[in-house]
């Protein structure tokens, strides 16, 4: 991302991240189920939706704010986050367990 582009995007903080992905959108067990929480590998495969807003930015990482309409799960993984309501890939998601 280029320097203009980083300042134009800190510049205004209330920009939405669409995520879009694949991942788990359930656990087995943990409080409710007994025992261990565990995902539920049969959950993931339908295609999911969540916002984000700007966290930080550095050199290497733009971290987003998950907002609350989803969550970036297990299987998520190279998920693209999308600069606004544009086709334009800014991030990629590389890590989340647990996350329901």
């Amino acid at each position: 991302m280029t320097n203009e582009a980083t300042r134009k995007m800190m510049s205004f903080p209330n920009i939405v991240f669409p995520t879009v992905g694949y991942g788990i959108t359930r656990l087995l067990g943990g409080s409710n189920g007994g025992g261990p929480p565990d995902i539920d590998r049969n959950s993931a495969g339908t295609r999911m939706l969540a916002t984000q807003t700007v966290f930080s930015l550095i050199d290497a990482w733009l971290r987003l704010s998950m907002l609350d309409d989803g969550r970036v799960c297990t299987g998520d993984s190279g998920a693209p986050n999308f600069l606004g309501n544009t086709d334009l890939v800014v991030a990629i998601g590389i890590w989340r367990q647990f996350c329901l």
